[in-house]
C-alpha cells in the first residue's frame, strides 16, 4: 500500500478511537477512511503478510485451480447427504 503523508495543520480530522473507522463520503460513496494509527499499522502488517503468503503459495494455488477445472468422469457430489455418506458421518 502506498502511503502519502499530510501535515496535521493542513487538514481537519475528527478524533478516532482504536477499533473505529470513520468513513467520509459524498452521495453515499466513500471518499476517505480515517483510522486510529494502531489500526492502520495492523492493516499494513496484515497486507504485508498476505503479500508474503501469496508469493509462497501461488504455485500451489495455480496447480489446485488447474486440477479443479479439469473435466471428470465421475459426477460431482453436491448434496449434504451424499457428502456425509462419503465421509462416513
Amino acid at each position: 500500500m502506498k502511503e502519502r503523508r499530510v501535515a496535521a495543520n493542513d487538514v481537519r480530522v475528527p478524533a478516532v478511537a482504536e477499533g473505529e473507522a470513520i468513513v467520509v463520503g459524498r452521495y453515499e460513496r466513500p471518499k476517505v477512511v480515517i483510522l486510529h494509527p494502531d489500526d492502520y499499522a495492523f492493516l499494513c502488517d496484515a497486507a504485508a503478510l498476505v503479500d508474503e503468503l501469496q508469493e509462497t503459495f501461488s504455485d500451489a494455488a495455480l496447480e489446485a485451480r488447474a486440477v479443479e477445472d479439469r473435466p471428470r468422469d465421475e459426477l460431482l457430489v453436491d448434496d449434504s447427504a451424499a457428502i456425509s455418506e462419503l465421509l462416513g458421518l
